[in-house]
């Protein structure tokens, strides 16, 4: 059997098109769940950060799941019940 059947002409631009669009549609959705549905483990390391303003993070760090990258702040706080706790904000970095 023939295996460059199903590979496309080299000027096929319109099928090249429609691979990018159903590759990026494809790509986004799986990294949303990886990072929504916890399908993959994230791991940050955290450094301790210059405070130059109080509302300053106490440490910084970066991870990155699939292609997005992300950014965690770590903050020294109070909870409701006026105990201390470490508040992690992991928020997209692009």
């Amino acid at each position: 059997m023939d295996s460059d059947a199903t590979k496309p002409e080299p000027h096929s631009t319109e099928w090249a098109d429609q691979f990018n669009f159903w590759h990026k549609i494809i790509s986004s959705e799986v990294d949303r769940l990886r990072f929504n549905d916890g399908l993959e483990p994230i791991d940050i390391d955290l450094y301790r950060a210059p405070k130059k303003y109080k509302a300053d993070p106490d440490y910084l760090g970066e991870s990155r799941i699939g292609s997005n990258l992300f950014q965690a702040m770590a903050f020294y706080c109070r909870d409701a019940q006026g105990k201390e706790v470490l508040r992690i904000q992991i928020r997209s970095a692009s």
